[in-house]
C-alpha cells in the first residue's frame, strides 16, 4: 500500500499532494526523483533471494479518453517498476475489469484471480489504484509433513472446523503480552531477516478484544519490543491460505489516516492528467499469503495419520482458535498484516 501511495503523491499536486506526504511523513526538501530511488532501494532488499518471495501488482488505471503524462509514467516505470494504464471510453467496464484481473493474476502467478469484484466499475470510474501481494517463504526449520493431521478448530461464534494441524516439537521464541491478554510466538523463515508472528489471545473468541487493543494500545512496535524468552514447547499451528479470496476496499482506511482529497470532486491529478475533473474513484487492496510445512506455499496434500505428542514435560502453544498474524522484515517492516478466524473465513 506505501509504494501505491507513492505512486499517487508522485502524480498529483496542491493539497492532495501534501496530504499524501503528511501521511506518510515523506521527507521536505529532497528531490522527487531522490525520494522515488530511496524508495526502490527499500524495494530491492525485499525481493526475491530463493527464501522469501514477494510477488505484488500496482498499478494506476485511467477511465476516459483524456490525455496523460507520458514522462511521469515512465518516472514510475523507471524507478518503482509501477504503470500507468489507460482504457478508453469504447472499453466496456465489465471488461476493463476483466483485464485488471487478469493482469494481477499474471503478477501474483495465479493466486489472486478475482481481485476486483463484479460492479466496483462503472461508467462514472476515472481513476483506480489498484495493490497486491503474494509472499511465499521457506521455514528456517521445516515441519515435517507426516505429523500433519485433521484437528478441531474453534470458532468466533461457537462450534469447530476441522484443519489441516501440523506439528512440530522444538525451541522457540515465545513471549506473554498481559496487554493484550495473549501469548505471542515468533516463528522465523529460512532467511532470518523476516519472522511469523503468531498472537494468540487466551480465550478461543477473544479475537475481538485483541484487535482492539493492538489497535489502541500496542501497535507493532509493543509486538516487536515484547520480552522474547526461548522455551522448549510443541508447536500446534493450522495449515491456511489467508487473503487469497477476500479484496478490501481501502477507500475508507485511507481517508481515516488523513488522506481525502484524492477522493473528492476537488483532487488534483492535473500533473498526470491535466484536467480538472479525474478523482480517485477508490484503492482496492489484496494480499496473500499460504502457511504449510515447507513454508509460506506448501503444497495441499498431505497423510492423515496420527502425529506425535510432545513430551509429558513440554508445554504446548496450541493455536486451535482466532488468532492475529503478522510478517515482519528486520523487526521493523509489516509486510503482511490479518488475523485467522477459520479455515474458510479469514482476512489481511
Amino acid at each position: 500500500m506505501f509504494v501505491a501511495l507513492v505512486m499517487t503523491w508522485y502524480v498529483t499536486d496542491g493539497k492532495t499532494r501534501k496530504e499524501i506526504a503528511e501521511t506518510l511523513s515523506l521527507p521536505k526538501g529532497v528531490n522527487d526523483s531522490d525520494l522515488l530511488d530511496a524508495v526502490q532501494l527499500s524495494l530491492n532488499d525485499l525481493q526475491t533471494n530463493g527464501r522469501v518471495n514477494i510477488s505484488s501488482a500496482n498499478r494506476m488505471y485511467l477511465f476516459g479518453n483524456f490525455a496523460y503524462s507520458k514522462r511521469l509514467s515512465d518516472d514510475l516505470q523507471k524507478s518503482l517498476h509501477i504503470g500507468v494504464s489507460q482504457f478508453n471510453k469504447t472499453v466496456p467496464p465489465e471488461k476493463a475489469r476483466m483485464k485488471v484481473n487478469n493482469w494481477v493474476a499474471d503478477k501474483t502467478g495465479g493466486v489472486l484471480t478475482d481481485l476486483l469484484p463484479p460492479g466496483i466499475i462503472d461508467q462514472d470510474t476515472r481513476l483506480a489504484l489498484i495493490t497486491a501481494s503474494y509472499f511465499t517463504g521457506s521455514w528456517k526449520e521445516k515441519f515435517e509433513r507426516s505429523q500433519t493431521k485433521d484437528a478441531d478448530f474453534f470458532l468466533l461464534k461457537g462450534g469447530t472446523n476441522k484443519v489441516s494441524m501440523m506439528f512440530r516439537e522444538d525451541s522457540f521464541s515465545i513471549c506473554a503480552m498481559d496487554r493484550l491478554d495473549a501469548k505471542v510466538l515468533k516463528l522465523p523463515f529460512a532467511d532470518d531477516r523476516w519472522n511469523l508472528y503468531i498472537i494468540l489471545p487466551k480465550g478461543k473468541s477473544d479475537l475481538p478484544k485483541l484487535l482492539q487493543r493492538y489497535a489502541k494500545n500496542v501497535g507493532l512496535s509493543g509486538i516487536i519490543s515484547c520480552d522474547f524468552r526461548e522455551k522448549s514447547i510443541g508447536l500446534y499451528l493450522p495449515r491456511l491460505v489467508l487473503g487469497a479470496a477476500t479484496h478490501v476496499n481501502a477507500t475508507k482506511i485511507i481517508q481515516s489516516l488523513g488522506i481525502i482529497d484524492m477522493f473528492a470532486k476537488k483532487a488534483n491529478f492535473s500533473s498526470l492528467t491535466g484536467s480538472p475533473n479525474v478523482t480517485a474513484s477508490g484503492v482496492i487492496h489484496q494480499s496473500a499469503m499460504k502457511v504449510g510445512e515447507q513454508g509460506g506455499a506448501a503444497p495441499a496434500s498431505h497423510a492423515h495419520v496420527k502425529f506425535s505428542e510432545p513430551q509429558p514435560d513440554i508445554p504446548v502453544f496450541r493455536v486451535d482458535h482466532p488468532f492475529m498474524l503478522m510478517v515482519v522484515y528486520n523487526g521493523t517492516i509489516p509486510v503482511f498484516v490479518g488475523h485467522y478466524v477459520g479455515p474458510e473465513s479469514n482476512s489481511n
